[in-house]
């Protein structure tokens, strides 16, 4: 079974001395292959608090030791992409041995430092608070333009509940193929119907644009509408959204997606269960107790 942790529950758990123990034991017992993306990695290490960036430097060495050869780091979500348009993948995309080096490298020099915020931590954390920042205005757009059409086309928010009860995988709109494919991975010329075809290839890409289109609903709907409707408790927009994404998007090849979160824990739900995605979302506590 393979295992991904979002960045909250990897930081609940590097936190958990024993819960930390607890999932080392059930690995073992369980022979899981247990990943922390790239993606998570970098916003694990961004943390200003010296306190907390060393107790996450040093749970994570413990996991690449008691775990050894069942601990790994995978691809971001945006380097899995280009992997997954060139040949079949069946399972995580690990990231490079030598990748996987530099990460113990830097961990355990996080670990030496008398300030560990100040050995590129700060850099790391800048550079992610940089690219949220460019996410979230990007958000902020976005909502402005689409409650400005819903207010306009005087839509529904009941007939937007309609289209979510019957979606799908077909429902996913083809723009957002196409902007991955232009804009992120440079193949403009890359067939956007071979990802509609084949519904069990192309899994991180599918995953992302799952989740992009359901933040479009999300953009939509104006704040004091969504409480019509218990689908509006998981349409509520956050600050964290595309990150999130990202996250997901790079668990797309795991069984099991570690998260806290409970507004990207319903989304994931809801896409599961219309076969959009083929992971599952599931708590930290819950997790621990499979081997109980």
């Amino acid at each position: 079974m393979e295992i991904q942790f979002d960045t909250d529950a990897m930081s609940n758990l590097l936190c958990r001395p024993a819960a930390l123990t607890a999932l080392i034991r059930a690995a073992r017992h369980g022979a899981w292959s247990v990943f922390i993306s790239l993606d998570v990695l970098s916003e694990l290490l961004s943390s200003s608090s010296q306190k907390h960036l060393r107790a996450r430097a040093e749970g994570l060495l413990r996991l690449f030791a008691e775990l050894e050869g069942q601990f790994h780091t995978s691809l971001g979500t945006s380097e899995i992409w280009p992997v997954e348009l060139d040949r079949v993948v069946a399972s995580t995309p690990r990231a490079p041995k030598k990748r996987d080096e530099s990460v113990r490298t830097v961990l355990t020099d996080l670990v030496r430092a008398r300030d560990p915020t100040a050995t590129g931590a700060r850099e790391v954390r800048e550079e992610l608070m940089g690219k949220k920042a460019v996410w979230e205005q990007q958000a902020i757009q976005d909502r402005r333009r689409f409650r400005d059409l819903f207010i306009e086309k005087r839509l529904k928010f009941r007939s937007l509940v309609s289209e979510l009860r019957a979606y799908g995988p077909s429902m996913v709109p083809e723009g957002i193929y196409t902007i991955v494919l232009r804009d992120i991975v440079e193949r403009p010329h890359f067939p956007v119907s071979k990802l509609f075809r084949n519904t069990r290839r192309y899994r991180s890409i599918r995953t992302w644009a799952a989740l992009q289109h359901l933040m479009m609903f999300a953009e939509t709907v104006p704040p004091d509408i969504l409480n019509q409707h218990p689908m509006g408790r998981w349409l509520r927009s956050g600050r964290n959204d595309v990150f999130d994404a990202a996250v997901a998007a790079g668990a797309a090849y795991s069984d099991l997606l570690v998260t806290e979160d409970a507004i990207l824990t319903e989304r994931c739900r809801f896409l599961r269960n219309r076969q959009c995605i083929g992971f599952r979302p599931i708590g930290l506590d819950e997790l621990l107790r499979l081997q109980c």
